[in-house]
């Protein structure tokens, strides 16, 4: 089985880094207590008051930085995989990620990052286009945190099982075609991993 996996947001805590980077580049706190776990839309920030301008700026400095991605910490997620990773691939099973990172060689940072959190082998892609890399890739099962990620995985590549990780920024009145998952500690249940 060939299982594949968004990083920002299901295994890497994407959130923390970037609303702490937002804070220090602006020198303003606008952010409610709980956005830093669950941020109520995708573009929290903005929703919060942080103006466009502040928003290009703070990407113009991760686009730059050798190590934004490097540094990312884990999210729980990363924790469970990184404890069934030798038995994922003793199973035969490959493992493959896909993460939209800009910036200044996002795949090495990546590969990095997964290697540091036990993550022995890495085949990454970078590309914005998962439905697409799910199809190329012939992904058995994915698991995203962007609606318009897995919709995408839905559409072009409807032999693979897409997962949503649930987070109050994703919501749809209308979840079909792909199941929605509270954790991907439950993605790995379902998927009996």
């Amino acid at each position: 089985m060939r299982i594949g996996f968004d990083i920002d947001g299901c295994l890497a805590n994407f959130i923390a880094a970037y609303q702490g980077l937002i804070i220090a580049r602006t020198g303003k706190d606008l952010f409610q207590p709980g956005d830093i776990d669950n941020p109520p839309c995708w573009d929290w920030p903005q929703y919060r008051g942080y103006s466009d301008a502040e928003m290009k700026e703070v990407w113009a400095v991760i686009k730059q930085s050798p190590d934004f991605w490097a540094n990312s910490k884990p999210d729980p997620g990363m924790t469970g995989l990184s404890r069934r990773w030798a038995a994922i691939h003793a199973a035969h099973h490959d493992v493959v990620f896909a993460t939209d990172r800009p910036g200044l060689d996002p795949l090495i940072q990546t590969k990095y990052w997964l290697h540091k959190y036990g993550c022995t082998y890495a085949n990454v892609t970078i590309s914005n286009q998962k439905g697409q890399f799910c199809a190329d890739s012939h992904v058995d099962c994915y698991i995203d945190d962007r609606l318009d990620n897995i919709i995408d995985v839905t559409r072009k590549s409807p032999s693979t099982r897409a997962y949503l990780l649930d987070k109050t920024y994703n919501k749809s009145p209308n979840d079909s075609g792909y199941t929605r998952v509270d954790s991907v500690e439950q993605f790995f249940h379902l998927e009996r991993l």
